[in-house]
């Protein structure tokens, strides 16, 4: 979170939704970019700041995997 806090709070992020499912109360899951089009999901797992859920099928489910396993 304290990446998130430093380096995205106030920036303008763009959401790119798979199905716009919302996972409990007040979570949507979604893909975020910055402005600048750095895709924030895999920078967090390339950095190993985060960790891929195994659980759900999605579009870069795989690609985020790969990344977790070389970062392993």
């Amino acid at each position: 979170t304290r990446y998130l806090k430093k380096y995205l709070l106030g920036k303008n992020i763009f959401l790119r939704f798979e199905n716009g499912k919302v996972v409990g109360k007040n979570t949507v899951a979604a893909y975020i970019y910055l402005k600048n089009k750095i895709f924030i999901n895999t920078y967090l797992i390339k950095s190993g700041l985060a960790s891929p859920d195994f659980s759900i099928n999605h579009k870069f489910k795989d690609k985020f995997i790969k990344l977790w396993r070389e970062r392993q």
